[in-house]
């Protein structure tokens, strides 16, 4: 028997190793080959300068509307207007509710499904931290081969290179085959409910079919995904879900000279403690599972040999990944407190303390699934759980085999060679949502690199983006436009 095993034990371990090995080198790479593309004719210098002036719009959005400035808005329509003339010529405009945009360029054929592409208006706020920018952010500046200000990837870029691509295809003469929407809702960043859904309620009405949806969404990855030995662009597939939930606790109040076993604030914070302690279940399914996939091929030693053998190495690969909160939301529905309010002199013992957690939920999850882990986590009866307004399913899965995702695969492959693809979970909220009972496929993604240390200008201070990468965007998007609405 010792003998079996001095001879069994070496065989077996170095039978795995060779499975091991076979599975990570023989894995066929997904990506497309890439092709070179005739540029469409811009003016770099005049691009930039609209983007520029479309910056400098305060088109910040508020959960109370009556807070919007209506003159920002329509300013920034008339900015629009004036800037795309023959766009203007071919495109039928509609205003939406008042501050939403809705263009569209009939087809040829009428019988196909149509594409449409989404952008939002609005920004979030920056006024508060304004004086921890670098260049204003309202400026527009461009200094250094950068472009300065709050919108220029979230998501102002992309909607100006939208509308520069659609004015170059327009002025060549381009009769789009498929009907082509370009949807600019007002107030993505609180929701969308007056923009975007109605725009898509008009759609509906009339009856429109959509064979896909484009909108901002994930990016190039720059040294973000591990193992990656060039830039990754993740398309997003999916959408996470989203929810606010609020926790009260109501206690008699009293003097703080005679305070009880604990009070509502203590209550309360031991009881977003042991919620925080328990993260919900990860997730290699749907759309991270189609991540690794295509992007496992492209990746060096020893990361392919892990992430080539999930089914050996899913549990070192969760640690790892759980580690860095970019990679860690992706894998998992995400609870986290935002806001804590109690208390309102300190000798005062508070008779209420309120917290709200801002929850995403992945594929696979649900709202209501979610809420009830939250209230067995919190494991105490005197905390009330209240689920706000605006909550969100997450999103269907959309096809990454599909003719739009290949178009879209295409041009990113034409105007940057040197980048792999992969679909990918969008853990963010987009007005994609307002569209899914429309589109048989709806996919995410702004065409803007990033960096590890970029990530943090996304609703944050400094946000900016390169005048190359953005000139490279027009060219994507009448690339992609092209393709999409040509066929």
């Amino acid at each position: 028997m010792l003998k079996r095993l001095i001879f069994t034990v070496p065989f077996l371990m170095a039978l795995l190793v060779a499975v091991l090995l076979i599975r990570s080198v023989t894995l066929h790479s997904r990506q497309l080959p890439s092709e070179p593309y005739q540029a469409v004719a811009l003016n770099d210098e005049a691009a930039v300068a609209r983007l520029t002036k479309a910056l400098q719009y305060k088109t910040v959005s508020h959960f109370d509307h009556a807070q919007f400035d209506q003159e920002a808005f329509l300013g920034l329509h008339r900015h629009i207007r004036e800037s795309f003339p023959e766009l203007h010529k071919v495109l039928q405009c509609e205003t939406v509710n008042g501050r939403s945009l809705l263009y569209t360029w009939p087809g040829t054929d009428s019988s196909l499904p149509g594409v449409l592409f989404a952008a939002h208006l609005d920004v979030v706020p920056a006024e508060a931290e304004a004086a921890a920018w670098t260049r204003p952010p309202f400026s527009g500046d461009v200094e250094g081969g950068l472009l300065w200000g709050r919108g220029a990837v979230d998501d102002k870029g992309s909607l100006m290179a939208v509308l520069e691509a659609v004015e170059t295809l327009a002025a060549s003469g381009h009769a789009p085959k498929r009907t082509l929407y370009l949807a600019f809702g007002h107030d993505e960043e609180v929701g969308g409910a007056e923009g975007a859904a109605h725009i898509a309620a008009l759609l509906k009405e009339r009856g429109v079919r959509l064979e896909a949806t484009f909108d901002e969404g994930l990016v190039i990855t720059d040294g973000i995904v591990p193992g990656m030995t060039q830039p990754l662009a993740l398309v997003g597939v999916a959408e996470k879900g989203f929810a606010s939930i609020e926790l009260a606790v109501l206690q008699k109040g009293g003097h703080s000279s005679q305070p009880p076993p604990q009070s509502s604030i203590e209550i309360l914070a031991a009881a977003l403690t042991r919620i925080n302690r328990k993260p919900a279940p990860a997730r290699f399914e749907g759309a991270m599972r189609d991540m690794f996939d295509w992007a496992v091929p492209e990746m060096r030693l020893p990361y392919r040999i892990l992430f080539a053998n999930r089914w050996l190495f899913s549990g070192l690969i969760t640690r790892v990944l759980e580690k860095m909160p970019s990679t860690n939301a992706g894998l998992r529905t995400t609870v986290t407190a935002t806001m804590f309010n109690a208390g309102e002199k300190d000798n005062i013992l508070p008779t209420s303390a309120k917290a709200v957690v801002n929850c995403r939920v992945v594929p696979g999850d649900s709202v209501q699934a979610l809420v009830k882990r939250i209230r067995d986590a919190a494991v105490d009866e005197r905390v009330t759980l209240t689920v706000l307004p605006i909550a969100d399913e997450p999103s269907p899965l959309s096809d990454p085999s599909a003719p739009a995702f290949t178009a879209l695969a295409q041009s990113i492959r034409q105007v940057w060679p040197e980048v792999a693809i992969a679909p990918g979970l969008d853990i963010g909220a987009t007005d994609s949502k307002h569209y899914t009972g429309l589109a048989q496929n709806q996919y995410r993604f702004a065409p803007f690199w990033f960096k590890d240390e970029d990530l943090s200008m996304m609703h944050g201070v400094n946000e900016r983006v390169a005048v190359k990468r953005y000139l490279e965007a027009v060219q994507f998007y009448a690339l992609l436009i092209g393709k999409v609405s040509g066929r």
